[in-house]
């Protein structure tokens, strides 16, 4: 990831979750800016009827990094919600809807490589449960 996602975390207590105000950390940002990657999560090609209530789930199974990871989005105040929190206790998991596409911003405590382990699964109209393989996305933290 490039230094040019290096910032510091906001002094506005609702940041805590990302550290000590003022200390560094890397966040890939959910607007689009054409020095950083654009991440987000899609479920657009589940059609709509696939899964009970057309949600399925999302989910962190773990974080292997020197740091904390987090995921979260921005209220367009700018008001944060933590969707995903390496700091937090075991898998975490995030319901979604079926046709979305969503960006959010993904945020690195410190320098050096990730690996954060994601699944989906869901609960077909059938009455099925069904669930992905587990992902693994690398992530290089703090050199271009």
């Amino acid at each position: 990831m490039k230094d040019e996602a290096l910032t510091a975390v906001p002094v506005d207590p609702a940041f805590g979750f990302l550290g000590a105000a003022g200390s560094p950390v890397w966040v890939l940002p959910q607007s689009e800016n054409p020095e950083l990657l654009y991440l987000g999560y899609s479920t657009e090609e589940i059609d709509d009827g696939v899964f009970i209530g057309d949600t399925l789930a999302l989910t962190m199974v773990d974080v292997d990094g020197p740091g904390q990871f987090a995921a979260y989005s921005t209220d367009s105040f700018g008001a944060p919600t933590v969707l995903f929190d390496s700091n937090a206790t075991g898998p975490q998991t995030l319901v979604v809807d079926a046709g979305e596409h969503t960006h959010v911003n993904w945020a690195f405590g410190e320098a050096g490589d990730y690996t954060v382990t994601w699944r989906a699964s869901g609960i077909t109209t059938g009455g099925v449960a069904v669930t992905s393989d587990e992902v693994e996305f690398s992530y290089t933290v703090g050199s271009d």
